[in-house]
């Protein structure tokens, strides 16, 4: 009885310890993110302001968040698998063991949506300031989670191609149905991109140009598997 609690102790700390080690990684990952990007952005003429005290803790409270589930997201989709596979029949289990390359797809969308944000789109709102003859200002907060979210629309476009090949490939979706519904879903798309990013226009096409891509490419890979099951 003594031992079984004394594992059960062990156990508790050697649980807490891991947590304890991860918060802090990705505390000081938050860290050297965010002095990366102050860094760049002082190097391109566009002054970082705070208005509250608290904003830079703040910000590294929304990029450990951010990164808390974008990374953290592999092991609860593990144990769930473990925990539901055997509830789950052939057809879907073979959904499932897909997901981790379109969590890779959508790891490589993230980082490409900072990219995007930071060398393309600052970059262009800077030039078009001083086309005004105004000087560009952000707050540290509003850069951040305008980067998380650009990050995270590039994360769900990326996993585009994939999913509609597998929603063919399982009959979920006919692909002459995509084909002949393509104006519709270009103007979807343009709508979505309109809403993800109301700011300018600029923004939105580096949006819909991914988004529809995304879209063809996956009607193309769709193309081949009709093929070999035909």
């Amino acid at each position: 009885m003594k031992k079984q609690q004394t594992m059960k102790r062990i156990k508790s700390l050697l649980i807490l310890s891991i947590i304890g080690v991860t918060i802090y990684l990705n505390y000081l990952f938050s860290i050297k993110v965010l002095n990366f990007i102050i860094q760049y952005i002082s190097n391109i003429d566009i002054n970082i302001i705070t208005l509250k005290a608290e904003e830079g803790i703040s910000t590294i409270f929304y990029l450990m968040s951010y990164f808390i589930i974008l990374l953290g997201s592999p092991i609860f989709l593990t144990l769930g698998y473990i925990y539901f596979k055997d509830a789950l029949y052939k057809k879907e289990l073979s959904l499932v063991r897909r997901i981790p390359f379109l969590y890779i797809l959508g790891i490589l969308g993230a980082f490409w949506g900072i990219i995007i944000g930071l060398y393309v789109m600052l970059p262009f709102m800077i030039k078009y300031n001083e086309i005004l003859g105004l000087e560009a200002t952000i707050t540290l907060s509003n850069l951040i989670k305008t980067l998380l979210f650009n990050s995270l629309v590039f994360f769900i476009i990326f996993m585009i191609p994939v999913l509609i090949k597998n929603l063919v490939r399982f009959n979920i979706v006919a692909l002459e149905t995509l084909k002949s519904k393509r104006k519709i879903i270009f103007f979807i798309c343009l709508i979505i991109s309109g809403i993800m990013s109301p700011a300018e226009l600029f923004s939105m096409f580096i949006i819909l140009i991914p988004l529809y891509l995304c879209f063809e490419l996956g009607v193309l890979f769709s193309n081949k598997v009709v093929i070999r099951q035909n």
